[in-house]
């Protein structure tokens, strides 16, 4: 585990691998640890796995709390809808977003998250069909002319007949239910119902209003209460799910999937990180979020459409993959770890290698952040510069893809990256 000089030597590097794993000597949750792993430390494939397995839990306990705070605000403004109010649940959504998107390289391994039984495709799936939640308006062109016919009687608000009861069971047993864009549940639908449809032809989220939730005179089109009422119990749902993924990886338990990840070798446990981060780098992010976007040149294709905020998703996706490979992870809060990581441990043995991933991971953050805002407007088939920035993107991060399958190897590991 470490150099054997002395005995001075073993205990000072005892402790400072103790420190490395965040509180791995005690019984806490994680909150804050910064342990540099320099020079005189020897990292150990068991001391990136406890750090990761921290890294884990604090990413899901910060979007856990962003999503309380959105159903804080969904709360409010359902009590007392006002234009004001559904701004705030609309930034508050938004701020939820970004640790999730951190947490998304922790699948692909049959985790707690994407398992069988794992909540996944109640949190994040898309692209959603809007008319299987609420009214929509249909774009038609006629004798040369594009007219727009709202209707307002589809979905389940609007279908009290075939849905009486708004409840979870409800949400839970018809998403997806009859086609994989039949998505009832998750940020995407509570989007949809804080934004509604982009129907703009620039630049522009979607446009709903803050009476489609009152029931005075000044309410617009019809089940208010029953959109209240979605809205509601949609965003419960979104609490209950990753306070599911939080119990699964807290220290606090002994009969859970941390327990059981640490269990497993640490050879196991690596190549499960490994597939985690290589899968969402060189196939889910780059090939599904960007490419069959970019391919078809469709908004209803990008991930989060209605609120507009897809190069967020993006750039918050890479930084997921940077922050397991680097070991580090920091909340908008101020809550940080910081420990032992893949590159420490490969940069023991093969340092070229090690510069290779680290200015893979650089050039990739570089070349999302020269996405313009927007995305849908950077995939339009006519814009040749935004196309050319999102596919620039898209090869980087396969090319790192590539090079973490590398770096598994190198660690007598094989990775599988396909998704």
């Amino acid at each position: 585990m470490y150099n054997k000089k002395s005995q001075k030597i073993k205990v000072l590097v005892g402790l400072l691998i103790c420190f490395s794993t965040l509180n791995a000597c005690s019984n806490s949750n994680p909150t804050t640890t910064d342990s540099t792993i320099n020079s005189a430390t020897v990292v150990t494939k068991a001391n990136v796995v406890e750090n990761y397995a921290n890294l884990v839990l604090l990413t899901y306990m910060d979007s856990l709390e962003g999503i309380k705070k959105l159903q804080s605000e969904v709360n409010k403004f359902i009590a007392n809808p006002s234009k004001e109010g559904l701004e705030s649940t609309k930034q508050a959504w938004l701020k939820a977003r970004i640790p999730y998107g951190q947490s998304e390289s922790f699948r692909f391994y049959d985790g707690p998250i994407d398992r069988e039984t794992g909540p996944e495709l109640r949190i994040n799936s898309w692209p959603l069909d809007e008319v299987f939640i609420d009214y929509v308006e249909v774009k038609s062109v006629k004798n040369n002319v594009e007219t727009s016919e709202k209707n307002n009687t589809v979905g389940i608000i609007n279908n009290p007949s075939l849905y009486p009861v708004i409840d979870e069971n409800l949400l839970k047993e018809n998403n997806q239910k009859g086609g994989d864009k039949n998505i009832s549940t998750g940020f995407h639908a509570v989007e949809f119902l804080l934004w509604g449809q982009d129907l703009s032809d620039g630049a522009g989220a979607g446009q709903r209003q803050y009476t489609d939730y009152l029931t005075n005179e000044l309410k617009t089109n019809l089940n208010q209460e029953r959109r209240k009422e979605y809205l509601k119990v949609s965003t419960d749902l979104l609490v209950e799910d990753m306070q599911t993924l939080v119990n699964e990886w807290s220290k606090e338990k002994s009969d859970n999937y941390r327990a059981e990840f640490l269990k497993l070798t640490s050879d196991e446990s690596l190549t499960k990180i490994l597939r985690g981060v290589g899968t969402l780098s060189a196939s889910e992010l780059s090939n599904q979020r960007m490419a069959t976007p970019l391919d078809v040149g469709e908004r209803e294709e990008e991930h989060s459409c209605f609120s507009d905020s897809t190069q967020s998703d993006i750039l918050q996706n890479t930084k997921s993959i940077d922050n397991v490979l680097m070991g580090t992870y920091t909340s908008i809060n101020g809550k940080s770890v910081k420990g032992a990581s893949i590159y420490n441990l490969i940069n023991q043995t093969n340092k070229d290698l090690a510069d290779k991933l680290s200015k893979q991971l650089l050039t990739s953050k570089n070349l999302v952040e020269k996405i313009k805002n927007p995305f849908d407007q950077e995939i339009k088939p006519d814009n040749s510069e935004g196309n050319k920035r999102v596919r620039d993107t898209i090869n980087s991060l396969q090319a790192q893809g590539i090079t973490i399958v590398e770096v598994g190897s190198a660690l007598g590991l094989t990775i599988n990256t396909k998704s």
